[in-house]
């Protein structure tokens, strides 16, 4: 994993806000577009740096292999007081034992009983409207 200084930062990074109008504009492009700089970019959300890691390698090394020697960071911990102390929240012993709680529900033979479900929501929510747009 290479070093904070050798981490590129996204272009358009403004005094204060950051990368934060853009993520809030158009996230998804926007994100899209920073695998161009390499496996890990940084973006600034307000003052605070936020590293993006696009590489599925890296991705499971992060949340799997070396998951102990990372932290959510301080924006989480105030999501925590906001939200409560969820699975996206938690970290450590807590999230790892939150997880195990739900991990069953996401096994593929249990997913694969709700196929018919979530196909027929997914219809009904990009079915047009009469004004021809998805509801």
């Amino acid at each position: 994993m290479p070093s904070s200084q050798e981490i590129p930062v996204a272009p358009g990074r403004l005094p204060l806000l950051g990368h934060l109008p853009a993520l809030v504009r158009r996230p998804l492009p926007f994100v899209r577009s920073l695998r161009q700089f390499g496996d890990v970019s940084t973006v600034y959300l307000g003052t605070t740096p936020a590293y993006l890691v696009h590489n599925t390698d890296l991705i499971r090394r992060v949340l799997v292999a070396d998951a102990g020697h990372f932290d959510k960071g301080v924006q989480y911990e105030k999501l925590a007081t906001l939200r409560g102390n969820s699975l996206a929240t938690t970290s450590g012993t807590a999230h790892r034992d939150r997880r195990r709680l739900m991990q069953p529900a996401f096994h593929r033979e249990r997913v694969a009983q709700h196929e018919v479900t979530m196909r027929e929501a997914t219809l009904e929510l990009t079915k047009p409207s009469s004004g021809g747009r998805a509801t």
